[in-house]
């Protein structure tokens, strides 16, 4: 009996095929292949809706995950930048370091 009733009952109460696209309908088991043949253009458009809501989410998704790569790739350049700045100060320094001890030895080495 159980079984009758949940899979083979035709007054069973059943959701429409296209519930999860918005069609919030419900009939009887023997009367939703009437309801699907009789909306076929309601449930199409509403596939299609919830296509371009997907499609349009996603396009600003990647949009936004473009905008943050731009502005990561801008930074990482900056950063880069800065790096060979720090670089080629270091390098002066430490040439203008040798500089300094090269005449500091040579003033000891005269005062000798």
């Amino acid at each position: 009996m159980n079984d009758h009733l949940e899979h083979s009952c035709c007054l069973q109460m059943v959701k429409c095929w296209f519930e999860s696209f918005g069609c919030n309908h419900t009939r009887l088991k023997s009367a939703i292949h009437d309801h699907l043949t009789s909306n076929m253009k309601l449930h199409f458009d509403l596939v299609i809706n919830s296509l371009d809501m997907k499609l349009t989410l996603k396009n600003e998704t990647l949009k936004v995950e473009l905008q943050l790569k731009d502005k990561k790739d801008k930074e990482i350049a900056h950063l880069k930048q800065q790096l060979e700045q720090y670089q080629k100060d270091n390098q002066q320094l430490n040439s203008s370091h040798a500089s300094n001890n090269n005449n500091n030895n040579k003033t000891e080495n005269n005062i000798c």
